[in-house]
């Protein structure tokens, strides 16, 4: 399952931690699987009536792990419906954003300040690539992440105000957002947003640069953006 082709194919994931399993417990995520090294046992045997909850071994939990220092606990869990109807933002949509890390990182943050879903671009990282799931911290727990075509998307619900991050908008300090109809648009790492999604777009907002620097991180960028809408 830490590979995307099984992931699709057995439309499951796994996660790995004591603070993540606990929050996919309290979360509407079915979980079918449990694994746990003894001294974490206890921790979760009130839920072994639903979810099967299995032991396992330290050696075993070494095995399973992608961390270098593992908790011992592991949790099998069905990939949910793609179907979950936004009718109010703010909401952010990213197109083809490519690093495991910034996805679950822009999730975290958007999660933070109260965004109410995130919209991927199909060719967007899989939100379930456990390099996501370790930097979201949680977070997709709490707040829907949604893949389609964004032009699909956006024409779909044509009441969003759109506003596409680039670099020679307006300042988007100087913006006056109605949180509920907003959409930020966050681009490729390398290339931005695809020009069909800026042409769609309503708005063109920028953070202004006071030194150097070429860029800003994608997920940086949108932390900044995130506060400027709902911070």
């Amino acid at each position: 399952l830490r590979q995307k082709k099984y992931r699709k194919l057995h439309g499951e994931f796994l996660i790995e931690g004591k603070k993540i399993v606990q929050d996919a417990l309290h979360s509407s995520f079915e979980i079918k699987t449990i694994w746990t090294t003894p001294e974490n046992l206890t921790l979760f045997e009130p839920y072994s009536n639903n979810i099967l909850l299995e032991e396992i071994t330290q050696q075993q939990a070494e095995q399973l792990s992608t961390l270098k220092s593992p908790e011992g606990v592991f949790a099998l869990i069905k990939i949910p419906s793609n179907e979950i109807k936004i009718t109010e933002g703010p909401v952010l949509l990213l197109d083809f954003i490519q690093d495991p890390g910034n996805l679950g990182t822009i999730i975290r943050t958007a999660d933070w300040f109260g965004f109410k879903a995130v919209i991927c671009s199909n060719n967007t990282v899989d939100v379930f690539n456990p390099k996501t799931i370790q930097a979201a911290k949680g977070s997709i727990f709490h707040i829907p992440v949604v893949y389609d075509e964004l032009l699909t998307w956006m024409n779909k619900h044509n009441n969003f105000d759109f506003f596409a991050t680039t670099l020679s908008g307006k300042d988007i300090k100087t913006i006056d957002f109605d949180v509920n109809k907003t959409a930020i648009v966050i681009g490729n790492e390398a290339n931005g947003i695809s020009k069909e999604v800026l042409n769609y777009s309503d708005k063109k907002i920028t953070i202004l640069k006071k030194g150097q620097a070429e860029s800003l991180n994608a997920a940086i960028a949108t932390s900044i953006c995130c506060f400027c809408v709902n911070g």
